[in-house]
């Protein structure tokens, strides 16, 4: 396997902070005593330095994320050593990686590894956690299980996105950007009192731009459009002493394009079928997939790809599927196929996505302990109309996407007051949710039998399209109780013990509708099977209980130095696909996955505060992992979510922050993953034993530097890297789905001025050198079909800010 290094961009890397530090004078112009400030967290359910808290995470302030340039949910990952998150512009369904652990399957009822919580609610679907960033107080990234205080489905970790609250004292602020491809972005906000026990805070986002995926078919428009509108209102009052209520409406419409997959690999013949159809003749060959003209990876560095070079027993569809029908096709999709940022599809797709949520916060300091109540609901309907799934001139496969999610929630807890001999948090939460799915898939069979390497006599006896849809439906019930303590047996040394008990209950329902009159439903993983006319229903029901907790260690050096240790266990619990699986035993459950975390680590305040140094060490059993897979049970293909087996983990990570004169910061951090699963319970195909989008090694680097200039205007210049090693992005490890190493660059430099420094004006570019890579992988080499979701390509503009206080 090639790498491309960190060191091979050293000289550059030299260069950028060459340029920052402008020489040695300016360092030596600067005092040693610039503090590095605090940043507050809430990690253990109470405000705490993040440099007291033996947890390992990562910390963003609600400023430093616009200067790192995060402008989504899914940008954080860019600064957060252990962390990946799939999320391609236009995802509903964004999957989180920590430290090898994360969700493999992009459904809407899928429970999420590394739980997300807003304001914190606990947000059941990883489709809740797909939304801008804007207007926050701050971003908390808590790495390892999180068993005990924030429970179930946090194998992985956890991400705490906290908005900012209403003020005391009147503040606003407008922010404007406009970029490549017509971006226009407006963002304001306004905040202060309304009464002498009220305050209120308005904040609203509008995002639009052209898209930037060239469709290639003349007449028809460019692909990947942004078209989102947000809205928070809140409401927060102190109705008598002690007490604080708030209340949160949030609201967004979001009609902007679906991902756009381009598809790499088209249907050939093979002399080696993987596996066979029946279509009511006799059994078919499936054959394998390949791209045109050679080469799956003529646009990445580091050339061939080895496992599928043309030879005269592969015959591409653009060359023989065009020949046999006498047209055009393979002209059509040779421009198409094999080359990123290109489509050819005749269908305009557009979401319309609407969410609503509202949460009441209520806390009552009882002296002893403060009571806190948070009450939740969130509801949100998914709609993508019809849309091209293989991007080429024909409409051979297309679906249609419908989801409905509600969700309600209620947390009790009591919080200790600190200075006591044991610190301790109690509570206990209930949630209920209910999913609804309605995915459609219409199969052209006319315009199929050029696509995919069957060849045309496989499909001449259906005269007029399959339209294939599956309704079903997902109740969930959980029910926890917590507790946890920290014991100060000494003035430095302190007992972590918290435990917590789960319950959870979930029922399906999914029914199998086709609407083809001919006798024959397409089902499972693209098997047209005869004498199937109706529907085919399924319904199942599973509970599931579980104890997870932690024990450790913190010992405290010195004022500066925090060594800690802990043993904790993380639960995420069993479920049902609800995708677009269309037989019995693709929708039947599968069961918990657990892990068994070891962690060692530190965290120093150095030089007077300036640098900042923090690692871990850590070593997981990671046992019933749940990943989607593909199997072959009695001759047919079964593809769902499923526990594959038992997997190890092992790591290492560190973050720095370092201020060597005032104005100047540099961050750096890094992570290095071992993931094995030593055998598969399974019996689908695989090539490798590497958990997805799990890449041995990552590194961030941020640097800026301020000054002040004539006039009291204050400039800035900004350089933000981040480099990814080579990793799978399929729990299979199929060759095609490898994502090569990359470095993604990303910059911006502006200047503040005014009395108040309330003018601010900023010019940004992200993915400076345009890097092409690889983001998301969809594997449907039974229809003979492989498409890719590439990150997005270089983009750039400016923001202006203004504030009123």
């Amino acid at each position: 396997m090639n790498k491309t290094n960190p060191p091979c961009h050293r000289k550059k890397l030299n260069t950028v902070i060459g340029l920052l530090l402008g020489g040695s004078s300016l360092v030596a112009q600067a005092a040693w005593s610039a503090a590095i400030e605090e940043v507050v967290v809430t990690a253990q359910k109470r405000a705490q330095s993040s440099r007291d808290v033996g947890i390992a995470m990562t910390a963003f302030q609600g400023d430093s994320l616009r200067e790192s340039l995060i402008f989504s949910s899914t940008d954080i990952a860019s600064q957060t050593p252990g962390l990946d998150i799939v999320g391609v512009e236009g995802t509903n369904v964004p999957t989180f990686t920590m430290r090898g652990v994360g969700l493999n399957e992009p459904n809407v009822n899928a429970s999420s590894s590394v739980a997300i919580y807003m304001d914190e609610v606990y947000l059941s679907s990883p489709a809740l956690a797909n939304f801008a960033l804007y207007d926050l107080e701050r971003v908390e990234v808590l790495k390892g299980p999180q068993g005990t205080l924030y429970g179930r489905n946090t194998t992985g970790g956890a991400v705490k996105f906290v908005t900012r609250k209403p003020t005391e004292e009147f503040e606003s602020y407008l922010t404007v950007t406009g970029g490549r491809w017509s971006q226009l972005d407006i963002e304001g906000s306004i905040s202060g009192p309304l009464s002498e026990s009220t305050q209120g805070r308005l904040t609203f986002l509008r995002k639009s731009r052209d898209g930037y995926v060239d469709n290639t078919n003349p007449g028809y428009r460019d692909q990947g459009e942004i078209d989102l509108w947000s809205l928070r209102g809140q409401l927060q009052f102190q109705p008598a002493e002690g007490w604080d209520i708030n209340l949160l409406v949030h609201s967004s419409k979001d009609k902007s394009d679906p991902s756009l997959s381009q598809a790499m690999t088209v249907g050939t013949f093979d002399p080696n079928p993987v596996g066979q159809i029946d279509i009511g003749f006799g059994p078919q060959n499936v054959y394998t997939t390949c791209v045109p003209n050679g080469d799956s990876r003529a646009w990445q560095e580091g050339g061939a790809y080895d496992g599928c070079q043309m030879s005269q027993n592969l015959v591409p569809l653009n060359q023989q599927q065009a020949q046999d029908a006498g047209t055009a096709v393979g002209e059509m999709y040779t421009g198409v196929y094999g080359k990123p940022f290109q489509r050819g599809d005749t269908i305009r797709p557009r979401r319309d996505n609407e969410f609503l949520g509202l949460a009441l916060t209520a806390s009552w300091d009882m002296e002893f302990a403060t009571f806190s109540s948070i009450t939740a609901y969130n509801a949100l309907d998914l709609n993508t109309p019809q849309q091209d799934l293989d991007g080429g001139p024909l409409e051979a496969w297309t679906s249609e996407e419908r989801h409905d999610l509600s969700s309600f929630s209620q947390e009790f807890r009591l919080v200790s007051e600190p200075g006591q001999l044991v610190d301790w948090v109690a509570g206990i939460t209930y949630s209920d949710d209910r999913i609804e799915g309605n995915p459609w898939r219409v199969f052209n069979a006319r315009d199929l039998q050029f696509q995919v390497g069957l060849g045309p006599e496989q499909f001449t006896f259906l005269p007029f399209n399959t339209v294939t849809w599956v309704a079903w439906e997902e109740n969930i019930a959980a029910a926890a109780a917590y507790g946890h303590t920290a014991w100060h047996l000494t003035d430095k040394l302190d007992l972590q013990i918290g435990v917590r008990y789960t319950h959870e209950e979930r029922d399906f329902e999914k029914t199998v509708f086709d609407e083809n009159p001919n006798g024959g439903s397409l089902l499972g993983g693209g098997y047209l099977l005869a004498g199937v006319d109706g529907s085919v229903p399924f319904a199942d029901e599973d509970t599931w209980n579980d104890i997870s907790g932690k024990v450790g260690l913190d010992y405290r050096l010195n004022d500066d130095w925090l060594l800690y240790v802990a043993y904790s266990k993380g639960f995420k619990s069993g479920g049902f696909s609800g995708g677009f699986q269309t037989r019995p035993e693709e929708a039947a459950g599968f069961d918990e996955e657990e892990v068994y975390s070891a962690e060692l680590g530190f965290k120093a305040s150095l030089l007077e505060s300036s640098l900042i140094l923090e690692a871990a060490v850590f070593d997981y059993d990671y046992r019933d992992i749940q990943l989607f897979t593909i199997d072959v049970v009695d001759g047919v293909s079964v593809s769902r979510l499923d526990n594959a087996g038992d997997a190890e983990v092992t790591g290492l990570e560190f973050q720095a922050h370092w201020r060597p004169a005032s104005g100047l910061d540099v961050k750096a951090g890094g992570a290095w993953l071992d993931t094995t699963i030593p055998e598969y319970r399974s019996g689908q195909p695989i090539y490798g034993d590497q958990l997805p989008n799990s890449p041995e090694y990552t590194f961030n680097l941020q640097t800026r530097y301020e000054w002040n200039m004539t006039g009291g205007v204050i400039a800035n210049v900004n350089v933000l890297g981040n480099w990814r090693d080579d990793t799978y992005l399929s729990g299979r490890n199929e060759p095609l789905s490898l994502s090569k190493s990359y470095w993604l660059w990303n910059a911006s430099t502006g200047v503040s001025w005014g009395e108040r420094q309330q003018n601010d004006l900023t010019v940004w570019v992200r993915n400076l050198e345009d890097e092409q890579y690889i983001v998301s992988y969809l594997d449907l080499n039974i229809y003979g079909l492989t498409s890719l979701n590439f990150g997005t390509p270089r983009t750039f503009g400016v923001s202006y800010t203004y504030r009123w206080d």
